[in-house]
């Protein structure tokens, strides 16, 4: 046992748990609508004997024999480009020539989409945080690498500073 000053600065350590999406399902009035993830558009077409799959907003093409081939291969195209630990991507057919991705990580859907669009402009991390207003990449970074969500406001600042004069637009899914 320990005496003096030091005795009674030891207190028991108590570990508060974080809110988890789980714990918003039951205790939130919020809908499973809500808590779906964000999906992007694609694109798939027969040309020749292939057939193409597009997601024209990451810059992203792949083909395949088949139809099914092609959009399995749109998945794989993009789990590769995020290269991230578990992150997986879901196709969801629509009709004629429509697909729509998503991934439950919407950490990493969010930052393929930002380094994309960086890349596809030729820009630097530091580049981009510059054109951000940033004194230092990090600002920027910590979105590209998924350690920060942006805010919808934020992510048209963030995508006017790697893709200026470009918006994009936000529709409701057309996919089932």
């Amino acid at each position: 046992m320990t005496s003096g000053p030091m005795a009674s600065a030891k207190k028991p350590f108590h570990v508060i748990p974080r809110c988890t999406t789980n714990w918003r399902r039951r205790c939130c009035d919020v809908s499973k609508e809500a808590l779906k993830p964000m999906r992007l558009y694609g694109r798939i077409y027969k040309d020749g004997k292939f057939w193409l799959a597009e997601v024209p907003l990451l810059d992203a093409m792949t083909q395949g024999r088949t139809r099914k081939e092609a959009l399995a291969m749109v998945a794989d195209l993009l789990e590769t480009l995020a290269n991230r630990p578990g992150f997986s991507v879901q196709v969801h057919p629509g009709q004629h020539e429509t697909f729509e991705v998503s991934a439950a990580d919407t950490r990493g859907l969010m930052s393929l989409l930002l380094r994309r669009q960086r890349e596809r402009s030729g820009l630097s991390l530091a580049e981009a945080a510059a054109r951000l207003g940033a004194k230092s990449r990090n600002a920027y970074a910590r979105y590209e690498r998924g350690t920060s969500v942006p805010t919808l406001d934020k992510l048209t600042e963030l995508w006017q500073a790697v893709a200026p004069g470009q918006d994009f637009v936000l529709q409701q899914s057309m996919v089932g």
